[in-house]
């Protein structure tokens, strides 16, 4: 989401110390190609072409048939990951409103996976959209923010970086359903003080398959085997511990002080508290959840900066 119209470095980016950002944040760092039309001062349309990247789900249980989904890197790319065999970019297009109190935004995505299976390219498609929002409660000194993304194979796009497809038996990819959303408040008392706090969701459906009753496959089949999520040695938690994670929700807030401002740059002290838990889905042995509250401090220096 923007501040203002598609501007580049405009982005509303949250304020948070970490720069994996906030539960429920819908972003990608990723190499892109954008165009954007403004109609006058009110209305802005942006289509943009994303380097595509796939996060696929297999499962313990091969695929039935011969199959591949991705390959690994060579020649540019790191020869040490293993690279999606996406068809084409995803595709993002966002119309934004500034009506002159607000900033108001609906936006789409579409995505396009690929996998080779039983010697056949078989190409499904995936996307989603949502819709984000600003409103100055009250001018210059507190916003209110709330975005949404819903669809398809959508999980690559949020925080948490959920699974964006699973497996079929058939070795045919299908796109798992999820939701993020993220609503925040960003106060400004002071020149000197930034305060913010956010509550964020991201979460994904249930797509299993099931073989003869007995051979699971999918993400969140009830069939997998949960039984170790709680075990201390990892090797027995690595064999029997799928915990499909279903959602994640977060609370976090900070601040910002601007210690010192001036000709010769800005120093900036920073706190931050969050609570974050995880849910998976039950499997056999049950579907243990997990909590974690962070503090972090921050102290940054920026040289020259205004």
């Amino acid at each position: 989401m923007f501040k203002e119209d598609m501007t580049p470095r405009q982005e509303n980016i949250p304020l948070t110390i970490d720069g994996q950002y906030a539960v429920g944040f819908t972003w990608l760092r990723n190499p892109q190609v954008r165009v954007v039309q403004h109609f006058g001062n009110m209305f802005a349309a942006g289509l943009a072409l994303e380097s595509p990247q796939a996060v696929v789900f297999s499962g313990p249980n091969a695929p039935l048939v011969p199959t591949t989904f991705s390959n690994p890197g060579g020649m540019l790319l790191n020869p040490l990951v293993n690279y999606s065999t996406d068809i084409g970019p995803d595709v993002t297009a966002k119309f934004t409103v500034d009506p002159g109190w607000g900033h108001f935004e609906l936006y789409g995505l579409g995505r396009a996976f690929r996998s080779r299976a039983n010697f056949s390219n078989r190409t499904i498609f995936g996307g989603g959209g949502g819709a984000g929002a600003i409103f100055p409660i009250v001018p210059k000194l507190l916003d209110l923010q709330a975005d949404f993304l819903i669809g398809d194979g959508i999980g690559r796009y949020g925080t948490v970086g959920l699974p964006d497809v699973a497996v079929k038996p058939t070795g045919v990819l299908v796109p798992i359903p999820e939701l993020q959303a993220l609503v925040g408040l960003v106060g400004h008392p002071t020149d000197y003080i930034d305060l913010y706090a956010y509550a964020g969701l991201e979460q994904a459906s249930q797509t299993s398959f099931t073989v003869n009753g007995t051979l699971p496959f999918g993400y969140g089949n009830p069939l997998y085997n949960n039984t170790a999520c709680l075990h201390e040695s990892a090797s027995a938690a690595a064999a029997n511990c799928a915990a499909n994670t279903s959602r994640v929700w977060q609370v976090t807030g900070g601040f910002w002080w601007d210690v010192y401002k001036g000709d010769f740059g800005r120093l900036r002290v920073g706190g931050q508290g969050s609570y974050t838990e995880r849910q998976v889905f039950a499997g056999i042995g049950g579907g243990p959840n997990t909590n974690e509250g962070i503090f972090m401090a921050s102290l940054r220096y920026y040289p020259f900066a205004p």
